[in-house]
């Protein structure tokens, strides 16, 4: 049994990536015969994304007695953390955001986090020799920390100019901060939110008529996000740890056949989804090598330190 903890209702809400998950838990059971021949069984729980329902959730989680936690995309990820390492439970990370996800021992990144991605980002803009950045920051303890290190730092050693216009959780209309960050005349301006952010962030760079080159986060990296947010959506940059989406890679026809067939009627075969799959694959993997029915958590966190990882 994985114990999924994902946000649901909250500020970033990681759905789509529960729906990938749970079709990689129907596609194992089905077409995999489940590990050695026994289920592969989940306790999920979505919390608000805010520190008491995630600690709420890692208390469900734990009373279900897993051999491994499975976390996807939670703003508030740090405060459970702690809960999960005073357990010895390994908590397979499908996207760290916290500070804390990067720095406790029985944390390991299945994926590919922030510090993958926004490092990405970092060599395109030096690879373009832009000289000015400007980021749209959503304003939580988490965001500025997972930014700073693998983007701001490479930047500015590298001469260019980063500046931060913040922006709060709640915000629906992305207008007068995507305003202020191109009146400061930057070569692009970086978009770090929720996806509905960053589809209203474009929408409102073609109203003002921004000339900026435009960057999100792979949250955002959704086709629908992109269709909904009209002409600058064209060109504009995201990075993924993903190579889902590649015709050549065997796992991506692993994915697209496995979504067909159990994934979320009307829902496209996107970036989320993708990420909840490749993530609960990669825990397959782990519990798989750490004695499948006899697994247990201290066996679960020995295989992740040297797990093969979906792509």
């Amino acid at each position: 049994t994985v114990g999924f903890d994902t946000d649901t209702s909250g500020g970033n809400p990681t759905v789509g990536m529960e729906d990938g998950a749970n079709a990689a838990v129907n596609y194992i059971n089905e077409q995999l015969g489940g590990i050695d021949g026994h289920p592969f069984k989940s306790v999920d729980c979505g919390s608000g994304g805010d520190p008491a329902s995630t600690v709420q959730c890692a208390n469900t989680i734990l009373a279900a007695r897993p051999v491994a936690v499975e976390t996807l995309d939670i703003l508030s990820e740090g405060a459970a953390v702690p809960l999960y390492a005073q357990a010895n439970m390994p908590v397979l990370a499908e996207y760290p955001l916290d500070p804390k996800e990067y720095t406790t021992s029985n944390v390991f990144d299945m994926v590919g986090g922030a510090d993958v991605a926004y490092s990405a980002l970092a060599s395109y803009v030096i690879s373009q020799h832009w000289k000015k950045v400007t980021i749209a920051l959503v304003n939580t303890p988490t965001a500025l920390p997972a930014v700073a290190k693998p983007f701001i730092t490479p930047l500015t050693n590298a001469g260019v100019t980063v500046t931060k216009v913040l922006f709060p959780l709640t915000t629906t209309d992305m207008t007068p901060y995507i305003q202020q960050a191109s009146s400061q005349s930057p070569d692009a301006i970086f978009i770090v939110g929720i996806p509905s952010q960053c589809t209203s962030g474009l929408k409102a760079a073609n109203t003002l008529g921004v000339t900026a080159k435009f960057m999100t986060t792979t949250v955002c990296g959704d086709l629908a996000t992109f269709q909904s947010a009209g002409p600058k959506a064209s060109g504009a940059v995201f990075a993924t740890s993903l190579d889902l989406f590649n015709p050549s890679n065997p796992d991506t026809k692993t994915f697209e056949a496995a979504w067909a067939k159990y994934g979320k009627s009307g829902e496209a075969a996107g970036n989320q989804p993708a990420f909840g799959f490749a993530a609960t694959m990669n825990a397959y993997n782990v519990i798989k090598a750490a004695g499948g029915p006899e697994a247990t958590p201290a066996r679960s966190e020995e295989h992740s330190l040297n797990s093969s990882h979906i792509t």
